[in-house]
């Protein structure tokens, strides 16, 4: 009985294992429509991308050492050349922070006690670079997940889009994770633009990619998609 308990037991293992992985071949090759595609542009704001953000520490170089700005870039002008929507999504709180309860987890606390992203100041706004041209609307959030409390959801419905495209920072914490998860559940047809996203480390950023995002999401690049809006009709 022990040695069929142990094997049943290894076969479940081997099953859990190889289950994922065929999960993921499927998930891979890119089918982009572009004439239902959105890009959203998740968090590339001063307080987390610029060199002098407050809390840019973490990325401020590894952007910029990952030319993660300038693949974003070629994204987006590629889109407004085509007509493909942008939007942009960015984290915001109040001045005095009213979105915050009275017994914040670790993040929010965080962000409070350093007065960081607070709306209307330089910290908050998008990165020139990046920056928003009229029609392109900007969705402002207290979440990490950027279709909570927020109409996103209905933008794009409104707009026909069923492939949405991100690029954000961070890859794991947290913006780029948790709406890739939402729309997901909300059955939307995700692509991940892994060389516009970024973290603190590239062992976070590849392992959330390699092991999470993967399996919910299509894995692309800033080539790949440029390459699919400029041959697309």
């Amino acid at each position: 009985m022990r040695r069929i308990a142990w094997l049943t037991c290894f076969v479940v293992v081997l099953a859990m294992a190889y289950v994922p992985s065929v999960m993921a071949k499927e998930s891979a090759p890119l089918d982009l429509d572009t004439k239902n595609a959105a890009l959203l542009i998740l968090h590339y704001q001063n307080d987390i991308v610029h060199p002098k953000g407050k809390i840019a520490s973490s990325y401020a170089q590894r952007i910029s050492d990952a030319g993660n700005v300038t693949h974003t870039k070629a994204v987006l002008n590629a889109c407004r050349q085509k007509g493909v929507p942008v939007i942009h999504v960015r984290f915001a709180l109040r001045p005095g922070a009213p979105e915050v309860s009275q017994k914040p987890g670790p993040l929010f606390s965080a962000f409070t006690k350093a007065g960081v992203l607070v709306d209307g100041t330089w910290g908050a706004e998008i990165i020139d670079e990046l920056k928003p041209i009229d029609g392109e609307p900007v969705v402002s959030h207290a979440s990490k997940n950027g279709f909570w409390g927020t109409d996103l959801d209905i933008i794009l419905h409104s707009m026909g889009v069923t492939d949405v495209m991100m690029a954000g920072i961070a890859t794991a914490r947290y913006v780029v994770l948790a709406t890739t998860l939402a729309a997901s559940d909300r059955q939307y047809y995700p692509i991940v633009l892994q060389d516009c996203c970024n973290d603190a480390s590239d062992e976070l950023h590849d392992w959330i990619i390699d092991n999470v995002l993967s399996y919910i999401a299509i894995i692309s690049d800033s080539k790949e998609v440029v390459e699919k809006i400029n041959t697309s009709k």
